[in-house]
C-alpha cells in the first residue's frame, strides 16, 4: 500500500512538472504583457501632467530623468487621494492630501527604489503649470492639487507595444493628448506622442518590474481641416 501511495504521489509530481513546462509560450507572454501595462499605466497622471501643456517640437525626443523627486510625485499621483477643501471662483480647483506611507509604497511597486514623500518637491497649488500636480505643501506634508473642471482634453492610449530588451522590455505606448474635437474627428486612431518606458525585471515589485528609464516623443502636429 506504501509503495502504490508513493508511486501516485510521484506521477502527480511529474504530471504537475509536465504541465508547468507545457503552458503555451503566448500564454505566458499574455500574462507578461498584463503586468506591464498595468505598471506602466501607474504613469498615466504624471503623463498627462508632463504633456497637457508643452513646447516639445515634433520628432523631438526628451529623455525624462527618474530622480527621487520624480518618482516621489508619480508615486503620490497614483496613490488614493484624500479630499481635503475645494476652492476657485467656480469652485473645479481642489486639494487632496496622500499618505505618506503608501507613496513610499507604490514608489517600490513603481520603480523599486526607497523613496519618500520627503522627496517631493516643496511648493503649492499656485505652482501648478497643468491641471495636477503633487508637491510638499507649507506644512511639510504631502498634497495633491487638482483642476476639476472641463478641460476639453482627451488623453487616451491609442496603441501599446512590447519590444523585448536584453534586460526586460520597452513598454511603447502612442498616445492622443489634445483637444478632444480632433481626437473625435480622426476617431480616435491617431496619436501625437509616444511615450517610451525602459522596464527590468525586479523582485521588489510585485509587477515582478519596475520603470528605469522613460522618453517622451512628439510625433505629429495634429489639427483640424480648415473650414473652407
Amino acid at each position: 500500500m506504501k509503495k502504490n501511495t508513493l508511486r501516485v504521489l510521484a506521477l502527480l509530481l511529474i504530471a504537475g512538472i509536465l504541465c508547468t513546462f507545457a503552458v503555451p509560450q503566448n500564454v505566458q507572454a499574455a500574462s507578461v504583457k498584463k503586468k506591464l501595462k498595468s505598471l506602466v499605466e501607474c504613469m498615466s497622471s504624471f503623463e498627462y501632467d508632463l504633456l497637457v501643456f508643452n513646447d516639445i517640437e515634433v520628432d523631438e525626443v526628451r529623455e525624462v530623468t527618474l530622480n527621487k523627486t520624480v518618482m516621489a510625485k508619480a508615486a503620490a499621483l497614483n496613490c488614493p487621494l484624500k479630499y481635503e477643501s475645494q476652492f476657485g471662483e467656480w469652485g473645479f480647483e481642489a486639494l487632496y492630501s496622500v499618505s505618506s506611507k503608501k507613496i513610499k509604497k507604490m514608489a517600490k511597486k513603481m520603480f523599486g527604489k526607497n523613496v519618500t514623500y520627503k522627496n517631493l518637491p516643496k511648493g503649492s497649488a499656485e505652482d501648478a503649470i497643468g491641471f495636477i500636480t503633487a508637491y510638499l505643501n507649507a506644512d511639510g506634508n504631502p498634497e495633491v492639487y487638482i483642476w476639476e473642471g472641463e478641460t476639453e482634453t482627451d488623453y487616451v492610449t491609442v496603441k501599446m507595444t512590447y519590444k523585448k530588451t536584453d534586460k526586460g522590455y520597452d513598454v511603447i505606448k502612442d498616445v492622443f493628448c489634445g483637444y478632444w474635437g480632433i481626437n473625435e474627428y480622426y476617431k480616435g486612431k491617431k496619436s501625437n506622442f509616444r511615450v517610451t518606458y525602459n522596464v527590468e525585471k525586479n523582485k521588489a515589485s510585485s509587477y515582478g518590474y519596475v520603470i528605469t528609464g522613460m522618453s517622451i516623443e512628439k510625433t505629429a502636429e495634429l489639427t483640424l481641416p480648415d473650414a473652407g
